[in-house]
């Protein structure tokens, strides 16, 4: 059974900024990204030092939906995933 990528995944603050934290499956540790950028309903968190991805990004649109996708180099290439989620009424 595939029980996905992240085990955990959560939004917290440390002093004065803004940090997404994941914990893959195959990780020990988690692994922080920290908030780049926040605009137009969409947040960048960015971990450069970390394997893949090493760019995460949320998007609202005007509806009930909220897109993601994670980026960055992976073996020496780009690639990105993305991800699209809709609010259940």
């Amino acid at each position: 059974m595939n029980q996905g990528w992240v085990r955990d995944q959560r939004l917290a603050l440390f002093g004065d900024e803004v940090f997404f934290i994941a914990k893959p499956i195959q990780n020990e540790r988690p692994v922080a990204f920290g908030l780049n950028s926040s605009a137009g309903g969409m947040l960048v968190f960015e971990n450069h030092d970390h394997d893949f991805p090493q760019r995460i990004i949320y998007r609202h649109d005007a509806g009930d939906n909220l897109h993601a996708r994670i980026a960055g180099q992976n073996q020496a290439k780009a690639a990105a995933v993305d991800f699209k989620f809709s609010r259940v009424h």
